[in-house]
């Protein structure tokens, strides 16, 4: 156990300087993978507490030496209860899988909720600098009952001089991640709220928007009961996530389909996935690289009555600068409100692959960590004020 959870302290914080990429993924995948062992082996060795309890102080023992020893072994069993079951929540609501080993899948215990995974990331990482205090208490304590009370408290519990010359060893190695987490801790983080380069307007978003040209005959979105989601799988485990941001210009009369057409924007930076770590991922030059393609657009410039509401559009979708022609079947329903205004309720399904895109650059056009299937779902609610409709 002690090698366990000391090797996997010295690698959570390491991993928070490494590189997103695939590499990465499999570091953090066993990293759980140990971390949940770390789990089910503190359970163990709590029963096994209860069945041979520890053996009594020493007489030499002082009584603050007893109280102190009680409290560094409570951090020690709270930090190592603490940090892998706030990961794992922390996990769950970040809708990652945990693999356990390659061997199945351990079960998410929380739903997916952002703000819950925050809460739980930051926990994670108190409960880390817990154990680690909690493992300089115990070994200055260790070392002082060897080195100056020279009694049998460190052999008592195995140990021996070269644990003191280990245990040194390891203190000065972890204290350098600890003490660089701790500064980038105060430093990294942008207090305003905002993410400013995601909020400037580029020059490309300006022409991709005029093009778009909204017309002010057209169907309405309300942004409020409207969603683009979507669904991939991650180490085969599906993963959900949204685009938050888009509007759209939408002409449609089901009675006058050749006059028919839809123009939609989406705004790429406003991904969201339950985690920042991957939204940011998202964001970046190797997926939707959104400084250079801020907006994905679906041109839609034909529209086909299959039957009943049923209908499809077909059109162009362009990502990352790459146009491909799709078919967007949607069912409508519309509804006539008080004043001679118009609900419609549209609702589609759609399977893209990201790489035709070019979603997924380098490495990521592998598809073992992340699937090249995407499943799009589509409802846009919008209303209509003009009586040209039936």
């Amino acid at each position: 156990m002690a090698i366990l959870i000391l090797g996997l302290l010295c690698l959570g914080f390491y991993m928070g300087k490494m590189e997103f990429s695939s590499t990465k993924m499999t570091v953090i995948m066993l990293h759980k993978s140990f971390g949940m062992t770390v789990l089910g082996l503190v359970i163990l060795r709590l029963v096994w507490r209860f069945v041979r309890p520890p053996p009594p102080p020493l007489t030499g023992h002082a009584p603050w030496e007893k109280i102190l020893s009680k409290l560094v072994h409570l951090l020690l069993y709270l930090a190592m209860i603490g940090m892998p079951l706030s990961g794992w929540v922390m996990t769950s609501a970040a809708e990652y899988p945990v693999d356990f080993f390659g061997l199945f899948d351990i079960p998410m215990i929380a739903p997916k909720d952002e703000g819950l995974a925050g809460l739980a990331g930051e926990l994670h990482e108190y409960f880390a600098f817990m154990l680690y205090a909690a493992i300089g208490l115990h070994f200055l304590g260790a070392a002082k009952h060897h080195i100056v009370d020279k009694d049998l408290t460190l052999i008592r519990i195995g140990g021996s001089t070269g644990f003191i010359v280990l245990g040194a060893a390891f203190l000065l190695f972890i204290s350098y991640f600890v003490a660089d987490e701790l500064f980038l801790s105060t430093t990294k983080h942008d207090h305003s709220g905002h993410n400013h380069a995601s909020e400037a307007v580029t020059e490309q978003e300006s022409i991709l928007a005029d093009d778009v040209g909204l017309e002010t005959n057209a169907w309405v979105i309300d942004p409020e009961n409207s969603y683009i989601r979507f669904t991939f799988k991650q180490y085969g485990q599906d993963v959900h996530g949204e685009f938050a941001d888009f509007e759209g210009d939408i002409v449609f009369d089901p009675d006058d389909l050749e006059k028919a057409r839809a123009d939609i924007t989406i705004k790429t930076s406003s991904i969201t996935t339950g985690s920042d770590s991957r939204d940011e991922q998202a964001k970046s030059n190797d997926w939707f690289g959104v400084e250079e393609h801020p907006l994905a657009l679906f041109n839609a410039e034909s529209f086909t009555h299959i039957e009943s509401n049923r209908y499809a559009a077909r059109g162009n979708l362009t990502i990352r600068g790459n146009a491909l022609p799709i078919v967007l079947p949607f069912s409508l329903d519309i509804t006539k409100m008080e004043g001679g205004a118009r609900k419609a309720v549209m609702v589609s399904q759609i399977s893209l692959m990201r790489l035709d895109f070019g979603v997924g650059q380098g490495e990521w056009e592998k598809e073992d960590a992340i699937s090249n299937e995407v499943v799009i779902d589509i409802v846009v609610n919008a209303t209509h004020t003009s009586e040209a409709l039936p």
